[in-house]
């Protein structure tokens, strides 16, 4: 057998050469050989078959049945192909139209703009968004919704019977404090079984400790951190003994209906956020930042906070008063007021940064492109990883500042500035930095902080690296930090500056995430950070701020005592009263550098918050540690001084009775003439003789009198029932109007039991019934008809479609869409829609009967073999 050793082998053999007795060719193969000539003298033509007209009508028939053949199968294939499209387009929609409202409703509303937005063309538009953007949609709401429910959660819900666990995001607020209420349950019930077989008289503090573990990793199966779970989880806590201490209160509010209803409230927004923002509503075309319904939701808490700040007012042991409203926006709390102090501290690091010789940094720091939920443009990301906004803050603070802070640490790298937290256009996180450091240092810091901004997802960027980490060197040419930071603190605290129009294009500053003016997106930078719990703006390397607070606090107090500060000492301690006079002045340069500058450790300041335990206890029996004032750690305690010696209670405030419509009817200091009657009857009572008043009216003696407008909400109340309890006998009773009894309609027994099973009581319902009103029970309104029968006032709709108001019949509202008739249904789905719905409305019904008589049957039997 022949081997061939050879890469190929030729197709034929190759040309013959002299000497082999083989005639040669003057060409290399013998195909490439030109083809003979014909010769029409000497060659015959080839004839061409006659067809007869049969023949040729035969050949005709053929080509065109094939040609039509062809034509139809192509038209087959792009009918099935539509109906294959349909098809899918229904599935999307069977799936879109389970999922809750508050995100069919937006993705409805958007698939019936887009198929009413072009004539003719709408169809296949709509179709092809619901089989490429829904679809993917779907996908991303079921990641999500898979996230939160985990394996814990599940199992809890299904063992405890907590189903509305499962579909939390759904609920209101009535239902979540009903699910909270039965959470409470079931972890008091769970104490009392784990105190029954772990505690006993002799039980020891890590025996509590270990059933208090056992609470905790129930609640974390809920997808929330119990109270003190850091510090008292033995897996959990680094070094040092547990603190115990926390235990009772922690345990309390495991048990705590209110407690549970503030942790599942903010999970439900959260998770109902994080749903919209797979879906794609969170975006700049939609709603910026946050949520339509979740800024709903925030304007309506900042109101009822506006309402509640108005309702009380604080007391002190004087009995001296303010509102709540002034004390609230004369602190921090004011926006106005906490930018000021921000920019004043900013400005602060910059007079010392120029006085150090120190250079100033304008960082900014993004997410991988895994945390975004949408592009740029709006459009849904596919590397998105079903990342929430929590995700991204925790990436920003616990894996990129943290190691960065320990890597500057280990290479003796020193920095402070402040950072700033805001949203993208989807709410993912991303910062904005102003670092300020030495000139020498400045590259190893931007090249550290550059490492561990790009090192995940490194791939993605490629050679670009500005997504991902972008820096500006700020010069006085492009001008000074505090012109960098004011607008990012503006956009994001306080909407006041930024209405004012820009110099140079006559109009107010765009906010380039989402394309709006800056001052109508604060709100929803505001709302974003409530709802995500993100924290907007963290100064680091300088002295605390809340020590300014306080000092400056002090002065205002010595201020009113009359200690003049420009001719005595105000403090005992020089360096103490030097850092308050800083404060004093607002310096926030001076106030850093008494403290010991910056890049000092804070054990090192010369001034420090006091703090003093609490002397009532809370809800759960713990007393908290409260702001007591200032303290110096170089002269011990007995440098404490108090800048709080007033104790706030809050008290409602009680509404001053001015006017004379709000007077009308009370003299309560017997000044002025009768007060006007209410009606225009007579409702008094007959007039009795004074003397039988005064038998039955009792004083004590030594009885002290207060004036009622005076009393306190809870001696008010006693002094009502104490007269509601001695009112004397009157003589007479109110006389009642004559009613014409010959037009009421008879009482039969049959109309008891159907008030009975409306659930009236006779006395009163059939009274009022009677009367000829309308009795409105919940959503109800039942009447009497003169023949005697009780009917139901039923309030008419009407179809929502377009181009119909048709009335909403039982039919209708069986068997139609919401809000739409019979016909705009069918229009919409189709007949055999309409069909299957009416006949699994007769199935349902048979079923129910057949139970119904099954039921009846067995009651039947065991009555029958009672009987024998």
């Amino acid at each position: 057998m022949t081997k061939h050793t050879r890469s190929r082998t030729a197709p034929s053999p190759p040309p013959s050469f002299p000497g082999s007795g083989v005639v040669a060719f003057d060409w290399p193969y013998s195909w490439n050989a030109p083809k003979k000539g014909i010769n029409p003298y000497t060659e015959e033509a080839k004839e061409k078959p006659q067809l007869t007209a049969a023949q040729k009508r035969r050949q005709r028939w053929i080509e065109i049945t094939t040609d039509r053949e062809r034509d139809r199968e192509s038209q087959l294939s792009l009918l099935a192909q539509q109906r294959r499209g349909e098809d899918k387009a229904q599935s999307v929609l069977d799936t879109l139209m389970v999922q809750p409202d508050f995100i069919r409703s937006p993705l409805l509303a958007r698939i019936n703009a887009i198929r009413n937005s072009k004539k003719g063309n709408g169809e296949k538009l709509s179709r092809n968004y619901i089989l490429r953007t829904i679809k993917t949609v779907m996908t991303r709401i079921e990641r999500m919704r898979d996230k939160h429910l985990t394996f814990g959660l599940k199992l809890v819900a299904r063992r405890e019977r907590l189903d509305d666990l499962l579909r939390l995001p759904e609920l209101d607020k009535r239902a979540v404090q009903l699910l909270a209420t039965f959470t409470a349950a079931h972890f008091e019930s769970l104490l009392d079984q784990q105190c029954k077989s772990q505690l006993s008289c002799d039980a020891t503090q890590n025996k509590i400790l270990r059933v208090y573990v056992t609470l905790g990793t129930e609640a974390e199966r809920f997808g929330v951190i119990p109270p003190s779970w850091q510090s008292l989880n033995p897996y959990l806590r680094r070094r040092g003994e547990p603190p115990y201490d926390k235990i009772p209160g922690a345990i309390s509010r495991l048990c705590c209906a209110n407690w549970w209803f503030s942790k599942l409230w903010s999970l439900r927004c959260r998770w109902r956020e994080e749903l919209l923002r797979a879906a794609g509503l969170v975006r700049k075309q939609d709603s910026a930042y946050i949520s339509a319904d979740a800024l709903a939701h925030f304007r309506e808490q900042r109101r009822r906070t506006r309402e509640f700040l108005k309702a009380f007012e604080l007391t002190n042991d004087d009995g001296f008063s303010i509102d709540l409203e002034d004390a609230f926006y004369a602190g921090p709390s004011n926006p106005r007021h906490r930018r000021i102090e921000m920019m004043t501290t900013v400005k602060g690091m910059q007079e010392i940064a120029e006085m150090r010789g120190d250079c100033a940094v304008w960082c900014t720091i993004t997410t991988p492109s895994r945390f975004h939920a949408t592009k740029s443009n709006g459009r849904l990301n596919p590397k998105w990883t079903a990342q929430t906004v929590r995700d991204s803050n925790d990436y920003l603070v616990n894996r990129f500042f943290a190691s960065v802070r320990k890597k500057l640490n280990r290479n003796d790298l020193r920095w402070y500035g402040i950072r700033v937290a805001e949203p993208h256009h989807d709410g993912t996180v991303h910062w904005h930095m102003m670092v300020f450091c030495r000139p020498d240092d400045r590259d190893d810091i931007i090249g550290i902080m550059q490492t561990f901004a790009i090192r995940d997802d490194r791939a993605e960027l490629g050679n670009d690296i500005t997504p991902r980490f972008k820096t500006e060197l700020i010069t006085a040419e492009k001008g000074s930090p505090i012109s960098y930071i004011a607008t990012y603190i503006g956009k994001n605290l306080d909407a006041e500056p930024l209405r004012k129009p820009n110099k140079d294009t006559g109009a107010p500053p765009v906010d380039h995430e989402s394309g709006k003016s800056m001052a109508d997106t604060v709100e929803h930078a505001l709302g974003w950070a409530s709802l995500h719990r993100i924290h907007q703006f963290q100064f680091f390397g300088i002295p605390s701020r809340q020590v300014y607070r306080e000092l400056r606090r002090l002065a205002t107090q010595l201020d009113r005592q009359g200690v003049d500060a420009r001719k005595n000492q105000r403090l005992t301690d020089k360096a103490m009263d030097d850092v308050m006079s800083a404060a004093d002045a607002g310096c926030i340069a001076t106030y850093i550098m008494k403290q010991g500058g910056v890049l000092t450790p804070r054990r090192d300041h010369v001034v420090h918050t006091a703090y003093l335990q609490a002397e009532k206890p809370n809800d759960y029996g713990e007393h908290g540690i409260q702001i007591f004032g200032v303290w110096s750690p170089v002269l011990g305690e007995a440098s404490r001084i108090c800048t709080h010696p007033d104790t706030w209670t809050l008290k409602r405030k009680r509404k001053p009775a001015s006017g004379e419509a709000e007077r009308q009817g009370v003299d309560l200091e017997g000044e002025g003439a009768a007060a006007a009657p209410w009606t225009r009857g007579n409702n008094c009572p007959a007039a009795r003789n004074p003397s039988d008043i005064l038998e039955n009216c009792t004083t004590e003696e030594g009885q002290e009198y207060k004036s009622f407008e005076t009393m306190q909400p809870r001696e008010r109340r006693q002094l009502l029932r104490r007269i509601r309890s001695q009112l004397p006998e009157t003589g007479a009773a109110i006389p009642t109007p004559f009613v014409d009894c010959s037009t009421l309609p008879k009482v039969n027994p049959r109309l008891m039991k159907l008030l009975t099973l409306e659930g009236i009581e006779y006395t009163a319902g059939a009274s009022i019934l009677l009367q000829g009103s309308r009795l409105k029970v919940g959503d109800r309104t039942l009447f009497l008809t003169p023949s005697g029968q009780l009917k139901e006032q039923l309030t008419q709709q009407y179809c929502q479609g377009e181009m119909c108001c048709a009335p909403l019949h039982d039919a209708d509202l069986i068997f139609g869409d919401v809000g739409l008739c019979l016909k705009c249904t069918e229009k919409r789905w189709g007949r055999e829609e309409i069909e299957l719905r009416q006949r699994e409305v007769q199935q349902v019904t048979k079923d129910v009967q057949r139970k119904n008589e099954e039921a009846l049957l067995g009651r039947l039997k065991r009555a029958v073999m009672r009987k024998g």
